[in-house]
């Protein structure tokens, strides 16, 4: 099967888009992780550091595919969700991170599971669904345990 070229362009946009809110975000999480500050607000439940560099590999593949399939055939609401959210990620991590707003940050994270829900829910394409599904658990993870850092301060 030959790919059209709507799809290479559909997947070079998402691999491209999904590639810079990786690097911009860990710009903001490789620095703080191993700060005095993020030990103090590191809730005791949080997994070793060395879990989420693999956790959110995985995570940005899954992202990458589902927004390259929604930009080949999902409704242009969900394809602006899917920009929505990668904005969210990475103003998650200059808040929480950067900032050292946990507050902030808490509200940030509410919004991604909002917009994450929000694909979802209206994406006409199952495999978007499911391939959300492990993301939206994950920010489920990440919003308690941005909750944990607020209750440590």
């Amino acid at each position: 099967m030959r790919l059209s070229s709507d799809a290479w362009a559909a997947g070079a946009i998402s691999i491209f888009s999904v590639t810079v809110t990786a690097v911009l975000g860990s710009q903001y999480t490789q620095q703080s992780v191993q700060s005095p500050w993020y030990a103090t607000v590191r809730p005791a439940f949080a997994p070793p550091n060395w879990v989420f560099p693999i956790v959110w590999t995985l995570l940005y593949i899954s992202l990458a595919a589902a927004f390259t399939l929604s930009l080949l055939g999902d409704s242009s609401l969900v394809v602006l969700l899917h920009g929505l959210n990668l904005v969210l990620n990475v103003a998650w991590c200059k808040t929480f991170f950067g900032d050292h707003n946990i507050k902030g940050a808490l509200g940030v994270i509410v919004g991604n599971v909002g917009v994450a829900l929000a694909i979802a829910a209206i994406t006409e394409i199952p495999t978007v669904l499911t391939l959300m599904i492990p993301y939206i658990a994950w920010l489920v993870f990440a919003t308690a345990l941005n909750m944990g850092a607020l209750l440590r301060v």
